[in-house]
């Protein structure tokens, strides 16, 4: 009964998040990472713990590169061991390459990890309240959507909240920082609102990670008379600050500019909506004074009846 369909499957089952991440061009970054945090180990000896985490994390794509080579099957596949080794070999080698050649393509091409999201410009990553008035009614989701598409349009990483999250939308900067909006309407009748929109900036739990980790090096190597190491560490924590700092402001800078734009498009609504009203309300009479209505009577009079 079962597979009897008349077109089999051949694609082969996903591998598994383990599996899957020494195969990412990024990997090779974390590698070159753990290979400079293991060398401060000739300053810091507690440095050297890193190095069983360098191992393996040069293992791992070697071992999956050496399965991928002897698991590839060949169109013509020589009967020799010493050729079937070679092309084995040859493919185990191209599997190590290939995430490498991503990586630099990524690199030059601007998509790294620390890339710049969102429109340029920086404002001071601190909370602030920006209110819209709107002299045309809109539901509030609608209002919401329509940020979010603007935001998109501008080249902006956007995450929506969740149903119990006390936040409405989240601007990425980049991997450390990013700007959180709140949004509330408030209904004044004939149509008119009044949106008020809270932004604050946000350090990713990634960011906060990696600043107290090295950190707490840097004090430890402090405390263990390696000046040198303390030094290198505590600049790379600085580092990470002030990167997280730079995607907060960038990321609260992209919302102030799409709340700045969308406060100038209800204005020169609002413009509109006034022209029409006074060009389509009617013409009242002009008042004619006293002087001008006795001339009129006068005019009026028959040549008769004059002197």
């Amino acid at each position: 009964m079962w597979g009897n369909a008349l077109f089999q499957s051949v694609d082969k089952p996903d591998c598994g998040l383990i599996q899957s991440l020494p195969l990412m061009p990024e990997w090779y970054l974390i590698v070159g990472a753990l290979a400079a945090l293991s060398a401060l180990g000739a300053l810091w000896r507690p440095m050297l713990l890193i190095l069983p985490l360098f191992i393996l994390s040069v293992s791992a794509p070697i071992m999956q590169a050496v399965v991928g080579g002897m698991r590839a099957s060949f169109l013509n596949e020589p009967e020799s061991f010493a050729g079937r080794f070679k092309l084995q070999s040859l493919t185990a080698l191209l599997h190590l390459i290939q995430p490498l050649a991503r990586l630099r393509g990524r690199l030059r091409c601007g998509l790294s990890p620390w890339r710049r999201r969102g429109l340029k410009g920086l404002s001071l990553p601190w909370r602030r309240t920006n209110v819209i008035w709107s002299e045309r009614w809109r539901d509030a989701t609608r209002r919401l959507e329509s940020i979010e598409a603007i935001l998109s349009s501008d080249g902006a990483v956007v995450f929506r909240g969740g149903h119990y999250d006390r936040w409405d939308l989240e601007v990425r900067g980049g991997t450390l920082g990013c700007a959180r909006i709140f949004t509330v309407l408030e209904e004044h009748g004939a149509g008119k609102q009044l949106l008020r929109v809270r932004s604050w900036p946000r350090f990713s739990l990634f960011s906060l990670s990696l600043i107290l980790a090295f950190a707490t090096m840097a004090v430890l190597a402090v405390y263990g008379h390696a000046l040198g190491a303390a030094a290198i560490l505590g600049a790379i924590a600085e580092l990470f600050i002030l990167r997280t700092f730079y995607e907060c402001a960038a990321a609260t800078a992209t919302v102030l500019h799409v709340l700045k734009q969308v406060e100038g498009e209800e204005q020169e609504r609002a413009v509109e909506n006034k022209d029409d009203a006074v060009s389509h309300s009617p013409v009242s009479p002009k008042p004619i004074c006293q002087s001008e209505l006795g001339s009129l009577s006068v005019s009026a009079e028959p040549e008769g009846t004059r002197d």
